[in-house]
């Protein structure tokens, strides 16, 4: 049970965790050691992936019914992921200033630039886009640089243990690989070796940054944006010269 149901009983395991640092007698200096607030928020973005995991996984069912050709897929995800992003990047709150949202025809080309990792902006991202832009934008590269079908398709993977048959066509159609039967680990491969190698990228940059007042969680965050932008060769950066400094 526990095995087909990971992600349910991470859920689980992080509710409880709250609720015993909330309100176990004693518990209130390990919670703010911890920063109880930041579990909160790590278990919000948690649940987040999880209704997206599960909206994947029943639109690549219906998708695999319909009889829609995989390359009409795989354009049709790529302006839906576009779609999405240019909407979430005009909300007030991706904006620097929120009183002044990014207008459309900006958040569109940035959400395009970023789906498709071209590294062109309009706006500067480092100062234009507030913290919670710049993460969207992080998950627009990291999502277009492997593929929205490569995503959906390991989700039903890990929520199956296999892909059917019309999923494999899509895959297969998305990453020029032929050999069907072997998809399966082949995906696992591309998933597991993008996600080393941007933590190890992230790593190595670590001890590099030089901005003033700098803390850790920034160091973390830069390192990580970084990493993940020049591993999908999306030219993105949160200064204004990007790395021209360093």
């Amino acid at each position: 049970h526990l095995r087909r149901d990971w992600l349910e009983t991470l859920l689980v395991v992080l509710l409880v965790a709250q609720l015993i640092l909330l309100f176990l007698p004693g518990a209130r200096k390990v919670a703010e050691s911890l920063r109880a607030q930041s579990l909160a928020k790590i278990y919000l973005v948690v649940v987040q992936v999880y209704i997206l995991f599960q909206g994947l996984v029943r639109a690549s069912d219906s998708i695999g019914r319909s009889g829609v050709r995989p390359p009409i897929v795989i354009l049709a995800s790529f302006f839906f992921l576009i779609l999405a992003g240019t909407l979430l990047l005009m909300m007030p709150r991706s904006s620097a200033d929120p009183g002044k949202p990014i207008r459309p025809l900006d958040a569109f080309f940035t959400s395009t630039s970023a789906t498709c990792v071209t590294g062109l902006s309009v706006l500067d991202t480092g100062k234009d886009f507030s913290e919670t832009g710049q993460w969207m934008i992080l998950g627009l590269i990291q999502i277009g640089g492997l593929g929205l079908v490569t995503f959906s398709a390991f989700f039903v993977l890990l929520a199956r243990g296999g892909l059917g048959i019309r999923q494999s066509m899509m895959l297969g159609e998305a990453s020029s690989f032929n050999l069907i039967g072997q998809l399966g680990r082949f995906l696992v491969y591309v998933v597991v070796i993008t996600g080393v190698v941007e933590i190890v990228g992230a790593v190595l940059l670590y001890d590099g940054w030089q901005e003033p007042g700098m803390g850790t969680y920034e160091r973390v965050r830069w390192s990580l944006f970084h990493s993940v932008s020049a591993f999908c060769n999306a030219g993105f950066g949160l200064k204004s010269n990007s790395l021209m400094d360093y």
